[in-house]
């Protein structure tokens, strides 16, 4: 399932667990008759979902920015700056 993977760090991309998410609200409509529950249901889920993700999205980026500006990670990639002695 997708919890299963999303907790055994499966994942290696967010828009890898984001294609799987919609994958599967694709398949409940495919699967479903258009305005039954389960139909109507996944395609509310769905545009929620592809809504919150984009605010996800704008977040982290935010906060990636605000550590490059600080130096607190690296300018290229934004990964946590290591220091070396």
């Amino acid at each position: 399932t997708i919890r299963k993977k999303l907790e055994n760090g499966v994942y290696q991309r967010l828009d890898d667990f984001k294609e799987h998410v919609l994958l599967t609200f694709d398949n409940a409509m495919m699967y479903n008759p258009e305005g039954s529950v389960v139909y109507n249901m996944a395609n509310e889920m769905k545009v929620k979902f592809q809504s919150d993700f984009v605010k996800l999205m704008e977040q982290l980026n935010a906060e990636e920015d605000v550590k490059r500006k600080n130096g607190e990670a690296c300018c290229l990639c934004g990964c946590e700056k290591l220091l070396f002695e």
